[in-house]
């Protein structure tokens, strides 16, 4: 069975929709971690797949540094 690319908590999903897109279909945004550390460069696809942070792509919740849980806010980046 194939895993499923990580995706922000659903929460999170209208907030970032409504942010301007960056490229066709994704948004460039930057997120609040819950101890406090900001990512940014996190680009998140249609309907909050995260797809890439800075230059490393992401394809499972493996090639995250943080679990999505523990996302707190995220902004529009820029």
């Amino acid at each position: 069975m194939k895993e499923e690319p990580p995706t922000l908590p659903k929460r999170f999903h209208d907030k970032v929709a409504a942010f301007p897109e960056y490229s066709m279909g994704v948004n460039r945004i930057k997120i609040d971690l819950a101890n406090g550390q900001r990512i940014y460069d996190v680009f998140v696809a249609g309907s909050g797949v995260i797809v890439k942070i800075g230059n490393k792509q992401i394809e499972r919740e493996e090639d995250l540094d943080f679990n999505t849980n523990d996302i707190t806010a995220v902004m529009p980046e820029g």
